[in-house]
């Protein structure tokens, strides 16, 4: 994903209401509004959370609709080409590193799954590039994900600064003044005046 200008990925996330023509409503609208990727996220609400915690929080299988069918993929990843998007996935397990390989442009890993090792050990040895999601983890946590990938052959690893919290930010929001891109760090990403 290196590029020499900001990159914009739409979040299509679980939006879909488990309907491959909403899914295609929603590569459509991120096309129309100039987005250069659009990503949603693949998940099984049964490998998310234990039969413990379902069994604790029945509302947790109303989830299920939030999952994406695994054979929507290729659908939308053509589609997103044929509007020029690069099309991606999150992977919430091992498994589904792999379903999403064959059709995805780069891999995308969320900022709380940044300690699971075998995942990203899995993404980078996909060849494809990886985007790491920042939110929830500190800036070691980071470091130690950013060398894992590039033990395990991963050489074209992005940065994405992102908010877990989904509060409203009424103020003009700059990279810059992330509280992380001010530290003196050699393997974290840091923008230029």
């Amino acid at each position: 994903m290196s590029t020499d200008r900001t990159h914009f990925c739409a979040e299509a996330s679980s939006n879909h209401n488990g309907g491959l023509e909403r899914a295609i409503g929603l590569v459509d609208a991120a096309a129309d509004a100039g987005f250069d990727s659009v990503k949603f996220q693949l998940f099984r609400v049964d490998d998310l959370f234990s039969p413990e915690a379902q069994k604790a929080k029945p509302e947790l299988a109303t989830r299920v609709s939030w999952e994406l069918p695994r054979d929507f993929l290729p659908a939308l990843a053509s589609h997103a080409r044929s509007h020029g998007l690069q099309f991606s996935c999150t992977p919430f397990s091992l498994d589904a590193v792999e379903v999403i390989q064959p059709v995805a442009d780069f891999m995308k890993v969320a900022s709380y799954e940044l300690l699971w090792r075998d995942l990203l050990v899995q993404c980078a040895q996909t060849g494809l590039p990886v985007v790491l999601s920042t939110g929830m983890a500190s800036e070691a946590e980071i470091e130690v994900a950013v060398e894992t990938l590039q033990g395990a052959g991963c050489s074209d690893i992005t940065l994405r600064l992102c908010l877990s919290n989904p509060t409203v930010i009424c103020e003009p929001c700059r990279h810059r003044d992330s509280p992380r891109s001010n530290r003196p760090s050699s393997r974290l990403v840091r923008p230029h005046d």
